[in-house]
């Protein structure tokens, strides 16, 4: 997890920071794992080849990454989700990254 300053939010997006945070992004996908950056209230889960803005995380909830298959089959590629965290989908899950969200340490 990776907290930003509220008045620079964008700064992780600069060097030397972004390919720092990018190569966390890659090691993290090896092990089943997320990075996860906070601007305030909102959440982004980075990726190694893209960012995905997950907004507000509601109380309750967990981020939920999960590998997926384009149409073709061909190319895989990873997603995140907001879930409740009671979801029978989230309790059940043998691949993929669970989350839980503690705004307490927001």
């Amino acid at each position: 997890m990776i907290y930003v300053d509220e008045a620079h939010p964008s700064a992780w997006r600069q060097e030397p920071y972004f390919s720092e945070i990018k190569q966390w992004a890659v090691d993290a996908i090896r092990i089943s794992g997320q990075v996860v950056v906070w601007e305030g209230l909102n959440a982004v889960v980075v990726f190694p080849d893209r960012e995905q803005n997950m907004g507000q995380v509601p109380d309750g909830c967990v981020l939920v990454t999960a590998k997926r298959v384009d149409p073709s089959g061909s190319d895989p590629f990873f997603q995140a989700f907001i879930m409740e965290q009671d979801d029978p989908r989230v309790q059940n899950r043998s691949s993929g990254v669970r989350f839980t969200v503690d705004k307490a340490g927001l």
